[in-house]
């Protein structure tokens, strides 16, 4: 916990010498099946400031440095995960941090189903990993990764051409960057090309690329 001194002037007015003391806050959004990764925009609003912050699901955020016995409040900022609405915070939040102690706080939601018209059909193919290694979480987010729509999806690592499960909003999407370890060798991807999903089925190819050895 870190504390900020502010002396008073010394004059016959002056009051005694003010220790504001600040503490810490632990955010956790609330475990929804199958979001694991995807993320929720929030605001923290205190004392008529604003400060952005990111929550991800399955990932606690903690908070630094809020005053002592201020309340702060929550706002969420739309956002729609595997064609489920979250806009509502499923009850107000008040955060009022205590000296000595990190607050914890679990952030749950209103959900709500998406309008299923626009959505389309997608398969994907993953190229470049060895035999034999898991399937693994992808989460794309549209608008080349600054919209509102996101899909956590998992997908089996091969070459074979499997359907996801989800039906995705038309629209260009960017994708987390992934890594994969098997057999003490690393497979990755940065996934530096938006996905473009068209209002057709459509087919996407997520390539990975084996880290090269390092000399002996």
């Amino acid at each position: 916990m870190s504390s900020i001194q502010l002396s008073a002037s010394r004059s016959p007015l002056a009051v005694s010498d003010v220790t504001r003391q600040f503490a810490d806050v632990e955010l956790r959004l609330a475990d929804e099946p199958g979001m694991d990764g995807a993320s929720v925009r929030v605001e923290l609003r205190s004392a008529g400031k604003c400060q952005p912050l990111e929550l991800v699901f399955g990932q606690p955020l903690l908070v630094k440095n809020l005053l002592v016995g201020q309340s702060s409040t929550l706002n969420v900022l739309p956002t729609c995960i595997n064609n489920i609405i979250l806009s509502h915070l499923s009850k107000p939040a008040v955060l009022i941090p205590a000296a000595n102690k990190t607050l914890r706080h679990t952030v749950s939601f209103l959900k709500e189903n998406s309008d299923r018209s626009g959505l389309v059909e997608v398969n994907a193919t993953v190229l470049g990993l060895p035999k034999g290694c898991q399937a693994q979480r992808y989460v794309f987010r549209s608008n080349r990764g600054a919209g509102m729509f996101q899909y956590s999806l998992m997908l089996e690592s091969d070459t074979d051409l499997q359907h996801v499960a989800i039906p995705m909003y038309a629209g260009y999407y960017a994708l987390k960057p992934a890594s994969l370890h098997q057999d003490e060798q690393c497979w990755f991807s940065d996934f530096s090309a938006s996905y473009g999903i068209l209002q057709s089925t459509n087919i996407i190819t997520l390539p990975f690329e084996k880290e090269p050895d390092l000399p002996l």
